[in-house]
């Protein structure tokens, strides 16, 4: 096996070990040990891989939202709407907002709530955070920007976009037996 994936492949043992901690306690109970031993390394092997806990925190963010900013940048250089209206964007929406809540796990779900908390008292997880908010507005206003709907504001339109994504990953979170959110997606259309 070449060096670099079995760098990899503990790296990801690793983060795997701090969600798993963070799952059982916040962020400022765990400690470096407690995620070695989760790990099953030593606490001096973890510090090889890693010089602190904050640097582990950061690499869990990168992970946690990389995936999300994927389906995001994938769907903004596929789609081209041709709605003239808010309300027939959102249809046009609609097979996005699937396919982002189907690629989500429980796990990712947890993950990305997780990240938005730590955020709160973190100014280096904060700025990450705030650079993939920066790219999936960026991505939805330059779909907004592109077709025919036009809107005084497509950057504020973009930040509500994102903002009734989140919410609705949210509410997965929370009422996780209520199945596919898109559900709320279909209700706001008809408030339209």
């Amino acid at each position: 096996m070449q060096r670099s994936t079995i760098v990899e492949d503990r790296k990801r043992q690793i983060i795997d070990a701090f969600e798993s901690c963070l799952s059982k306690k916040p962020y400022d109970a765990v400690t470096a040990r407690e995620i070695a031993s989760k790990a099953g390394i030593s606490t001096g092997l973890l510090y090889y891989y890693y010089k602190n806990k904050e640097d582990i925190l950061l690499a869990y963010v990168n992970q946690s939202i990389s995936k999300l900013s994927a389906i995001v940048v994938k769907w903004g250089s596929a789609v081209h709407s041709n709605a003239s209206d808010f309300k027939t964007f959102l249809l046009d929406l609609l097979p996005f907002s699937r396919s982002y809540f189907s690629a989500m796990s429980s796990d990712d779900l947890r993950m990305f709530t997780n990240t938005w908390a730590l955020s709160a008292g973190n100014p280096k997880v904060r700025r990450i955070l705030c650079d993939q908010y920066d790219l999936f507005n960026e991505t939805f206003a330059s779909v907004i920007k592109s077709g025919n709907f036009k809107t005084p504001d497509a950057e504020m339109t973009a930040k509500f976009l994102c903002c009734l994504l989140d919410g609705l990953a949210v509410n997965m979170v929370l009422y996780p037996d209520e199945g596919d959110p898109t559900g709320f997606f279909e209700h706001l259309i008809e408030l339209l």
